[in-house]
This record gives structure tokens, sequence and C-alpha cells, in this order.
């Protein structure tokens, strides 16, 4: 005669407690809370701060490069400009005013005429034409200035934003 089941003992030892695949995190002994997600800021903060490295690397080699480009130019800012008369043209703000000046006696020499407005059998249309363009030029390295000093600062700013990140404490 089969027992009732009421009479008969549980003797079924409980299956021991595993962390699944999808389970984010697990107990160490401090019993913090450790885990994929806890790598998640730090990973994300070295991806950061390698951005912004990468940035700032660009920026200064992007600045120095522009400076290196005009002083192998060796071109010198007029004796009549407003401001750094005579000085070397290798930076951002001497690049402006000599670009200025170019302006000023192109302006000067066209009565006034842009390459636009004059005719075209105008002989200072030629005037005018590589006083554009050497002014272009000017203005362009200036520009290149303000990129490179644009990517500098971004790529900072990123850099510090990775170190925090990566040094933020997950609880």
């Amino acid at each position: 005669m089969p027992i009732p089941r009421e009479h008969i003992a549980d003797t079924s030892v409980p299956a021991p407690k595993t962390e699944s695949a999808s389970a984010p995190f697990r107990n160490d002994r401090s019993g913090n809370k450790s885990g994929r997600r806890a790598s998640l800021p730090l990973i994300s903060g070295l991806l950061v701060g390698l951005i912004g490295l990468a940035f700032v690397i660009g920026g200064v080699a992007g600045w120095f490069t522009v400076k290196s480009e005009l002083v192998d130019e060796q071109v010198t800012v007029a004796d009549d400009a407003e401001r750094f008369a005579g000085e070397q043209v290798d930076g951002p703000l001497s690049a402006y005013y000599q670009a200025d000046i170019v302006k000023q006696r192109v302006l000067e020499s066209t009565d006034g005429k842009t390459y636009a407005e004059l005719g075209q059998d105008d002989p200072a249309r030629v005037v005018a034409l590589q006083g554009s363009t050497v002014r272009s030029a000017l203005i362009t390295s200036v520009t290149s200035f303000g990129v490179s000093a644009l990517a500098f600062g971004a790529g900072a700013a990123a850099v510090i934003a990775g170190v925090g990140l990566a040094s933020r404490r997950t609880s």
C-alpha cells in the first residue's frame, strides 16, 4: 500500500542559487555591487577622454602647422597697418591686420572698387585679383587658427569630462 504524500518528508535539496548571464550585478566580498554596468562609466570615460586627447593633439598640430606655413612665406605686416606693423606674420592677429591692409591698398589702387565691380578690360582688375587672393589666404589662416583653438578647447573639455566620468562611483 502506498504511503500518503503528507507523511513523506521533503528530502529534495534546493538547487544552488546561480547568477544568470543576464544578471547585471553580483555581490562581491565587500558587499558592493559590481559587474558589467559598473564598468560602463569607466569605459565611457576612457573613450571620451581618448577622443578628447585626439582633439587636443589635432588642435595643437593644426595651430603649429598654420604658424609654420605662415612663417615660411616670410610675410611682414605692412608699416601702415593699424597694429603689428613691421612684424612677421606668424599668428592669427598679425595675419588679420595684414589682410586688412591688403584690402585697403587694393581699394586705393582700384578707386574703391572690388574685383567684381571692375570691368573685364580694366587693367586694375589684375591688382584686385591678386590682392583678393592674398587677402583670402590670410583670412583662411586666421580661420584655421580659430578652428585649431576650437578643437583644442573641445578636446580639453572632453578629457576633463572623460576623467570625471571614469572616476564616477556607482552605488
